[in-house]
């Protein structure tokens, strides 16, 4: 896990990012 701190940082990003798109989708319903 210490080796690896990009997968933390992509996995927060995409958690973000779907939160995003979500967010979007519902303001385009």
């Amino acid at each position: 896990m210490k080796g690896h701190p990009n997968i933390t940082a992509i996995a927060l990003a995409n958690i973000s990012l779907r939160w995003s798109v979500l967010g979007w989708v519902r303001g385009l319903v």
